[in-house]
């Protein structure tokens, strides 16, 4: 294998572990801004728990990307540099804002000041903006419209990005950066606080922002295996958020059909065609692993997408 794809596929190695981790990383912000109900300040501690110990260390994939490429291919990042200086900046000085306002919060609260709103603004809406910019960059690197002439940049400083493709795109890495922050959260709590960062993360509108993302064209889903309306029992309350989401028939009681939210979420946007696999994974020990089934002894289980 020649050794520009093996440096590709490894600078494409670092961009998924930064957005699986820092992508968790950016989503507890978020959250921590949107966090409500008469559990709100626990969901906000169990957040800032969860991230403190990591909230440092997971930039090191950052700059392990801006490492590979300027090694391996410094000419494609200078360019890139030069055309996406706007969304890149504004996401490195995100990151900066970002840091100083969670370290200055949690240092306020060790000096006894159990209240610093500042702080947590500048952490959450760095959280939210950061992400964004990094995803407006992401999707204007895919979308075609950065223009070289002679090895110059010719395209200018916004127009590569300021298109529907690379916004739409920042907004679909925010919403899957909440998505993939309650997913993990879901594991790191229990009872009624589980069930409030369940919820959260399928109204996330991850399913949605995916398929606006997608743009025109005939769009099919498929829904897998997930723990069916048979055994996913929430609170009084979970399930009414739901109710009001996706209509009365999601629910029945306290028990909730996931499957059926999912497909309505899709059909909001306009997916033509949904198959669901109602399989309940925490029916069938003997296929599937399953958190609330196994109380919290899992594994993992992949998922495929496909562009056609």
């Amino acid at each position: 294998m020649a050794l520009e794809k093996i440096a590709a596929m490894v600078a494409l190695s670092g961009v998924m572990a930064y957005a699986i981790f820092g992508g968790a990383d950016f989503g507890s912000g978020i959250w921590s801004a949107l966090a409500s109900g008469p559990r709100a300040g626990q969901q906000r501690n169990a957040l800032y728990k969860a991230i403190g110990p990591v909230w440092e260390t997971n930039n090191v994939w950052l700059v392990f990307i801006v490492v590979v490429l300027l090694m391996a291919f410094p000419g494609a990042l200078a360019d890139l540099s030069t055309a996406l200086l706007v969304p890149l900046s504004v996401g490195l000085i995100g990151i900066v804002f970002r840091g100083a306002g969670f370290a200055f919060r949690n240092y306020s609260r060790e000096s006894g000041v159990d209240t610093v709103p500042l702080y947590s603004v500048i952490f959450a809406v760095a959280s939210v903006i950061t992400p964004f910019a990094f995803g407006v960059a992401l999707g204007a690197t895919g979308g075609g419209e950065i223009k070289l002439n002679d090895g110059a940049v010719t395209s200018g400083l916004f127009a590569p990005w300021l298109h529907p493709f690379p916004i739409l795109f920042g907004l679909t890495v925010v919403c899957a950066c909440a998505f993939l922050t309650m997913s993990y959260m879901t594991t790191r709590s229990s009872g009624d606080l589980r069930e409030d960062f369940r919820l959260r993360g399928l109204l996330a509108g991850v399913v949605e922002s995916t398929v606006r993302a997608l743009g025109r064209g005939s769009i099919r889903a498929a829904l897998g295996p997930a723990i069916g309306p048979c055994c996913f029992e929430v609170s009084d309350e979970v399930a009414a958020h739901f109710r009001r989401q996706f209509g009365r028939e999601v629910a029945s009681g306290r028990n909730v059909n996931l499957w059926l939210a999912a497909e309505r979420a899709l059909g909001k946007v306009g997916c033509e065609s949904v198959e669901r696999i109602e399989i309940c994974t925490s029916c069938h020990p003997e296929l599937f692993f399953s958190h609330r089934r196994d109380q919290g002894l899992t594994g993992r289980q992949g998922v495929i997408g496909a562009i056609g």
